[in-house]
């Protein structure tokens, strides 16, 4: 049956194969079933989280990138560090769609009052630990929520002192028809990642005009203008991300809706670069495929 599918997709000249797939094994089986030359694959995590199978994984998808010509990411953070290790690869980036949940009517909050959001299944990668420790530490009254799953928050429970009050936790799944009313709560969603390739709760917020506040690693860095529709601050460092979240609570209103704007307009530019099917005839015909 295998050697049937690869004669006639091998026999097929004019046939170009997008694949597309997370599961290794999945993909170690179509490296040999497809053509490496009309075959483009679709790559979602180039650089991967740590885990205790990284180097595992690592070794297997470097057998599909030698194998195949043409590659597909979905950030160009990803494509760049891609071609930096197989600079004689072809590869082309679209950005994520923005995920929308339907529509909000937003909270407003005043000066010294506001809302910072952390959202989204909890992993170490993402330092929520940072995120409690400046919701305990931070000199005004912001108020904080924590709303998504995890699988050890006793370790995160005991890193509140006190100030329990001023922070609102889920800790659970939240389903699909929940996730506006969080993002209409806040007026900060807050990625204190060490690392990321793509973000869920970014694109969210990217696509409900909300201001982030994110560590300065590289794909945040591109889409967070500091000032602009949101503020950096230096990954894994604790008293920046307190100072940066007094600051970020105590502007005017006319700031924030500065802010708002920005992110809107960086809204509209990004949607510009999340059109696969454009992109994807546009890679082809430059690349003659």
């Amino acid at each position: 049956m295998k050697e049937y599918v690869r004669q006639s997709i091998w026999k097929q000249d004019n046939l170009i194969v997008y694949l597309k797939n997370s599961d290794i094994a999945f993909l170690l089986l179509f490296s040999w079933l497809l053509p490496r030359r009309r075959t483009i694959v679709g790559i979602h995590d180039f650089i991967m989280h740590k885990g205790k199978n990284t180097s595992l994984y690592s070794f297997f998808y470097n057998i599909v990138y030698r194998k195949f010509d043409y590659f597909l990411f979905f950030s160009e953070t990803q494509q760049n560090q891609f071609l930096s290790e197989y600079p004689g690869k072809k590869a082309f980036y679209i950005n994520m769609p923005l995920k929308d949940f339907g529509p909000i009517m937003k909270e407003k909050h005043s000066p010294g009052s506001r809302v910072f959001l952390f959202f989204g299944f909890i992993q170490a990668y993402k330092r929520l630990d940072l995120f409690i420790e400046a919701s305990q530490h931070v000199t005004s009254g912001a108020k904080f929520i924590i709303a998504g799953a995890c699988n050890d928050w006793d370790r995160y429970k005991a890193l509140f002192t006190g100030k329990e009050n001023n922070v609102q936790c889920e800790i659970r799944f939240i389903a699909n028809h929940e996730i506006a009313f969080y993002f209409q709560k806040a007026d900060y969603l807050v990625l204190p990642y060490d690392e990321a390739t793509q973000s869920g709760p970014l694109t969210i917020a990217y696509n409900y005009c909300l201001p982030i506040i994110a560590t300065d690693i590289k794909l945040f860095a591109t889409m967070v203008r500091n000032g602009d529709n949101g503020f950096l601050f230096h990954k894994g460092n604790l008293e920046a991300l307190i100072q940066t979240i007094n600051y970020a609570n105590g502007i005017s209103n006319q700031q924030y809706s500065s802010l708002v704007a920005g992110m809107c307009k960086a809204k509209n530019e990004y949607q510009k670069t999340t059109d696969f099917k454009l992109s994807l005839e546009n890679f082809v015909k430059e690349n003659k495929i």
